[in-house]
């Protein structure tokens, strides 16, 4: 039996530009029940942002401003766990914030335990 989210439901925004592993990763967080939605492409808007408690993030999405979502999500206070197939940390993220890829779906939902916020607290 998955293990519920303490709390209210937690809200997760999920994203990668790989359209499989944004699947997987969704699943296995819906699976677990919390709330998941999709950004398209992996390119988070503020408009997006703006209604989560975490947002699982690829430090490496074409096309977007890593350094300007991290600051974004820091700015609202948004829970952040960001996925890396790189061997170091990126630029400004904890050690504690970051999942190398491949993603064990185990060390994934134990860090979004550790992560997210209740949707009341926000």
């Amino acid at each position: 039996m998955p293990s519920q989210p303490s709390g209210a439901a937690q809200r997760i925004l999920v994203a990668d530009d790989d359209d499989l592993l944004s699947e997987v990763l969704a699943r296995a967080l819906e699976s677990n029940g919390y709330l998941v939605s999709r950004a398209p492409r992996g390119l988070i808007s503020s408009e997006l942002a703006a209604d989560v408690d975490l947002v699982v993030l690829d430090a490496h999405i074409p096309g977007s401003d890593f350094a300007w979502t991290l600051r974004l999500l820091r700015e609202r206070n948004t829970g952040v766990l960001v996925l890396s197939g790189e061997l170091s940390l990126p630029p400004g993220v904890r050690e504690d914030e970051y999942l190398a890829k491949p993603v064990d779906l185990d060390r994934l939902l134990a860090a979004v335990r550790r992560l997210a916020r209740p949707a009341s607290a926000a």
